[in-house]
Parts: C-alpha cells; structure tokens; sequence
C-alpha cells in the first residue's frame, strides 16, 4: 500500500477552493496530470456520483473511473477509484486558515501482483504528482480575478 500526503495553503476563501477542487468532473481544469474528467453519472460532486479521469504517463494512456464517497461542502470530499488493476483513495480536506484555504490531501494507492514490485518508484512519481497538483491548483485560484 502506498500511502502519501500534501498540503497548501491557497489564498482564496474556502467556499472558492472547495467549489473547484472538491470536483473530481474538473481535475482537468487544474491537475496538469489529466487531459480529460468527466462526470459519469449524477448532476454534480455528490456521494454516489462518478467521474472518469485520463491522463498519459510513458506514453500510455491511462483512464481512472471512480466515484465519491464523502462530501461534506466546503470541509471534505472522498473519492475512490480504480484503474488497471490500482485501486485508489482520496480523501481531501479544506479549513479555513486567515482570509485564505489550508487544502489537506491524503492518497491511498493498493497495487497487487507484479505491480507490486513497482510500489517505491510509484510512490515517488505520485508524491510529485499530488505536489504538482496542489501548486497547480494554488496558482490557477490566485491568479483568477
């Protein structure tokens, strides 16, 4: 299992941040890991309500399909998902911290079989990843009018 976290602060008002982060339908406009998300059922991020993610990794195409688990607004959403035989879960928290967002993201990443072996060079790539995303989410916020 590999387990790993990340953290910014972003200085927008909570309800902002939550708006766009708390969507997995919209990791596309934000993540630079995702070409395309996309809600597959439901009208909006909602417990019960599924998505589709698709990114490239070593010129691979990797498609992601997952639902959410929790959502409380503008504190929590969860999400698992899976993919290529990876089973996924995020778990992202939002506070209020001053006039700004303190954004709180955990992942947990189950390989099985020979993919297993491969766990400590994941694990590093999605540690950058999960950064990236954060400093890619913080940037995109502060930088809209």
């Amino acid at each position: 299992m590999i387990r790993l976290q990340g953290e910014i602060t972003i200085a927008r008002p909570v309800e902002v941040v939550f708006e766009l982060a708390a969507d997995p339908a919209r990791m596309s406009a934000w993540h630079p890991r995702f070409d395309v998300s996309e809600r597959t059922s439901g009208d909006g991020p909602a417990v019960g309500s599924t998505f589709r993610l698709l990114s490239r990794s070593v010129g691979r195409r990797i498609e992601t399909s997952g639902a959410i688990t929790a959502f409380e607004p503008n504190r929590r959403v969860a999400w698992d998902g899976s993919s290529h035989g990876t089973l996924i879960l995020v778990v992202t928290d939002f506070e209020p911290d001053g006039t700004g967002t303190r954004v709180m993201t955990a992942y947990e990443v189950a390989t099985g079989g020979l993919q297993a072996l491969g766990d400590p060079i994941t694990a590093c790539v999605l540690g950058r990843e999960v950064h990236r995303g954060l400093a890619s989410l913080k940037r995109r916020l502060e930088t809209e009018c």
